[in-house]
């Protein structure tokens, strides 16, 4: 016998959790819901199996292959038109040889076919239909059978009131090939609304086979997280889990587990927790201070200070002090901040950031959701139309305005058409305005540059932040947060002029990568912020404030120094030496790196100072082997700034971690306003019980790197593990430093 299993659907009434993933591959206790019906197939004794797919295909082919890695054969057919069930099978009449059973493969169950195909011989029937009772029928097909098992007709999703029978089509079939023959090729047909009731008409041997075994189609949440359950109690495999932990898993002395319980490998569950009853836990996942019980969690889930109970939580999604009402879904890639409220059944969909406070009731779509606008720290936060609309730009541009102003935007559709409206409020209030696309860094460099106040618009599909920046390229501080009036309409006898710029990023020879700021064509500006930070390492683990300098921006490409300026003006290459030498005699430099190029007037000054010079090489491996030459304290101000990065990174990979014969370094970028964060930052590397440069935590060692423009800053971590690194990384920085 031969095998179809059905795999091409929607799964529309599971989204968010089949938004970007085929309902046949939702996992089930950690495994591809499909899985088990290859599985059970396999066991009845049927290796040869035709998958029909239509929805993102890509996943179960990946995943399934030809079928050998589960000792069976595999073969797809693909719509390329929606067919309906039973024309999706009609693309496989020239795979099937003879008898065939139909599966779901969104459907869990244990039922034995062989005893069906029994059933179906001994009759003679031409299609026998697998049936279950249910406590609720409307939610599928209602078949009536006569006494002897024949079926006499369909009610597909009857109401309440028309129900005559509780057996439904569990859309498990045994049917003879030649029964294909009656399914128009290449036209959306299906069983049960098409082809059953055309076969009834004709006199054709249709059966019903009841069955006890178990059965769920999985067809909403709540069946969902139902069918999870009943695997853990023993209700399909007969085996109950207790608590079943895989490899790996960590717990804390304060973590307290009910069966029954699954906890994929290399989670981490910390503080005082209570598992269960009733939940599984995907792989690679860090749970801290939560109490939670009737749910399911994918991989790679950071849930911290929550209490759940008959949720839905997607992969690689982050929960801070969240409140569920319970019979939530979340889907993938969430991030839910603090002290948010979800209400009875609200459903958050992929990719979506939800703001502090918010409240989320029914179906989230968007990103960061929530009722007002937020303005903090000099950002304007919301949804373009919805919290933040064309009245809040003219508010702006009546209340923070000046004679000369500047509009700046991200390069997105949105992003530019914002700012040209706002640069039009500007004009009517009366300010002159310069308009350009570039990166925030750039914007800011400009600001500070010209002495210029105004906004940088950046969107992210729809969603705004809009940042209102002072005449030194900062945020506007609180205390001037209150002169913004959104209200306020304040048009001018006297019209300002639009000026519209190119990208300053070329104007200004600056480029800010915020992402990846170590790169060798990136230019590095050092603002008053960064350079108290910036490229020193200090045996002791002190990072030393250096005071008394302005601004030094170094254009480099291709490993090469085209230009340098200091306070604005252009400097030689000679010059930028003799900034780097007075910036490691601020800081007390004994060594200093100097390109193989140094000139003799450079080489004189260091040693008049007692300050050994270091040449770069342009290569990493002597550059790394330096490091681990320092004998006191060295400055790496360099020409090429990925070799800082480098550097650092060697140097962290060079600390031992106890018990440990692997090290992980990864990485994380992030903003702040650096008049609230800096002193932050500065304590991080003050509080130390041992002589690494960078801070302990949780089995790590952590460092904070400035970037580019004194808002953005790259902290890397070196970790055992490389599972959880990443998120360990974060969840530091977001502890320990306001962003």
């Amino acid at each position: 016998m031969q095998a179809i299993i059905l795999a091409g659907g929607l799964g529309k009434r599971l989204m968010p959790l089949t938004q970007e993933l085929p309902k046949p591959m939702i996992p089930v206790i950690n495994r591809p819901l499909m899985e088990y019906s290859v599985n059970l197939l396999k066991e009845n004794g049927i290796s040869d199996i035709g998958i029909t797919v239509m929805y993102l295909p890509q996943f179960i082919k990946n995943h399934f292959n030809d079928g050998k890695k589960f000792d069976v054969n595999i073969k797809y057919f693909e719509e390329t038109n929606p067919l309906g069930t039973a024309g999706s099978v009609k693309l496989a009449q020239n795979f099937i040889n003879d008898t065939f059973v139909v599966l779901s493969g969104d459907a869990l169950t244990n039922i034995n076919i062989n005893k069906i195909y029994k059933y179906h011989k001994t009759i003679g029937a031409d299609v026998t239909i697998v049936l279950s009772k249910q406590e609720n029928p409307i939610e599928y097909g209602v078949v009536l059978t006569d006494d002897d098992g024949k079926i006499t007709s369909f009610v597909e999703k009857p109401q309440w009131e028309n129900v005559v029978s509780n057996k439904v089509n569990t859309g498990i079939y045994l049917i003879e090939k030649h029964v294909l023959d009656k399914i128009p090729e290449n036209t959306q047909f299906d069983f049960s609304k098409d082809l059953f009731p055309l076969l009834l008409k004709e006199n054709y041997k249709l059966y019903g086979y009841l069955t006890e075994d178990y059965w769920c189609d999985l067809g909403n949440s709540d069946a969902y997280l139902n069918a999870n359950i009943d695997i853990l109690n023993g209700k399909v495999f007969d085996k109950k889990h207790e608590n079943t932990l895989e490899e790996n898993v960590i717990l804390s002395e304060n973590t307290k587990l009910i069966p029954p319980v699954y906890i994929g490998k290399n989670s981490i569950i910390s503080g005082k927790s209570t598992i269960g009853p009733n939940v599984v836990i995907g792989e690679n996942s860090i749970l801290e201070n939560v109490s939670i019980k009737n749910s399911v969690l994918w991989n790679k889930c950071v849930i911290t200070d929550c209490e759940m109970d008959g949720e839905v939580i997607g992969e690689n999604t982050r929960i801070d002090k969240a409140v569920f009402n319970g019979k939530n879904t979340i889907g993938s890639n969430v991030v839910i901040k603090k002290n948010v409220l979800l209400k009875n059944g609200a459903k958050v969909f992929n990719n979506v950031s939800i703001m502090p406070e918010s409240i989320i009731s029914g179906e989230i779509k968007h990103s960061n959701f929530t009722k007002n606008a937020l303005f903090e720290d000099g950002i304007i936060q919301g949804i373009w139309n919805h919290q933040i609309k064309t009245e809040h730009l003219l508010g702006i541009a009546s209340s923070f305005k000046d004679n000369k102003v500047f509009v700046a935007s991200n390069k997105t559709q949105t992003g530019i058409a914002i700012a040209n409206l706002l640069a039009s409020f500007y004009s009517l209030c009366g300010s002159n305005v310069y308009i350009f696309n570039s990166y925030i860094g750039s914007s800011r460099f400009f600001s500070s540059v010209n002495k210029m106040q105004g906004v940088y618009i950046y969107d992210d599909n729809d969603f705004l932040n809009i940042h209102l920046i002072d005449n030194k390229g900062l945020n506007l501080p609180y205390v001037k947060e209150k002169n913004i009036d959104f209200n306020l309409v304040d048009y001018s006898l006297n019209k300002g002029k639009i000026i519209r710029l190119n990208s300053v990023d070329n104007d200004f020879e600056y480029f800010l990568n915020a992402s990846f700021p170590f790169t060798r064509e990136n230019i590095e500006v050092y603002s008053n912020y960064s350079l108290k930070l910036h490229n020193v390492i200090n045996k002791d683990g002190e990072f030393k404030s250096l005071s008394g300098l302005s601004k030094a921006a170094v254009i480099a490409k291709n490993n090469t120094v085209t230009d340098i300026y200091y306070d604005n003006q252009r400097i030689s290459s000679v010059n930028f030496m003799k900034l780097k030498l007075d910036i490691a005699k601020i800081i007390g430099a004994k060594e200093v790196f100097m390109p193989p190029y140094v000139t003799e007037e450079i080489i004189n000054e260091a040693n008049n100072s007692n300050m050994k010079i270091i040449n770069i090489q342009q290569h990493l491996g002597n550059s790394m082997h330096q490091v681990d030459n320092f004998n006191n304290t060295a400055i790496l101000l360099e020409y090429v700034p990925h070799f800082f990065a480098e550097a650092l990174l060697y140097y962290l990979q060079k600390q031992n971690i106890d018990n440990s014969d692997t090290s992980i370094i990864s990485r994380y970028d992030f903003n702040i306003n650096p008049t609230k964060s800096l002193e932050a930052i500065f304590n991080l590397n003050k509080n130390k019980t041992n002589n690494h440069i960078t801070a302990d935590y949780r089995g790590g060692f952590i460092t904070i790197v400035p970037g580019n423009n004194g808002y953005t800053f790259t902290a890397y971590g070196r970790f055992a593990r490389e599972e959880y690194a990443p998120d360990i990384l974060e969840e530091f920085v977001e502890n320990n430093i306001e962003i």
